[in-house]
């Protein structure tokens, strides 16, 4: 047992020794998506396209919350002059429309978010292509998440090269 922790440990100064001479050789870059993603001008242009693509059915959702307000104001303004079973009725009908405004507002969101996760997809996977290209181009061995990492010389950052790349290349 003796003779195979020393062999162990033999093992490790060695390791240790040998561990600078590739880590020289080694080229290390740090990179930001989050700000990448957060200065990309098409990030704008999604976003109003986005809001372009489902201004009507929010048009539509805001003239039928609408429309429920005016029925609820109206109900309590004329209840008193309306019989017991009208004052039931009038609020069924409202009840139901407010069902039926909550299945399309929960469709609207589903169907927003959606659409916003397919774009947002596609922007990282530009970042990714992006960040490839430059470590390619650039003889790079490794290059890693900032955020992911507890320290980094400034020198080793291409987020702003990464920036630059995706901008130039815009509606790609």
């Amino acid at each position: 047992m003796m003779r195979l922790t020393q062999i162990f440990l033999a093992m490790m100064v060695m390791m240790a020794a040998a561990a600078p001479a590739w880590a020289q050789d080694l080229k290390i870059a740090v990179v930001s998506p989050r700000e990448v993603a957060a200065k990309m001008p098409q990030r704008q242009m999604i976003a109003e396209q986005l809001k372009a693509e489902f201004d009507a059915r929010n048009k539509e959702l805001e003239s039928m919350a609408k429309a429920i307000r005016e029925k609820q104001a109206n109900l309590e303004r004329d209840q008193a002059t309306m019989t017991a079973t009208q004052v039931t009725e009038k609020r069924r009908e409202i009840e139901q429309e407010i069902a039926n405004f909550k299945l399309k507002e929960k469709a609207f969101q589903e169907d927003y978010k959606k659409r916003g996760n397919e774009e947002f997809m596609k922007l990282q996977a530009r970042i990714q292509q992006a960040i490839e290209a430059i470590g390619k181009r650039d003889g790079y061995d490794l290059v890693l998440v900032r955020d992911q990492i507890p320290f980094s010389s400034q020198k080793l950052d291409i987020t702003a090269e990464v920036i630059k790349m995706v901008t130039n290349s815009k509606g790609k």
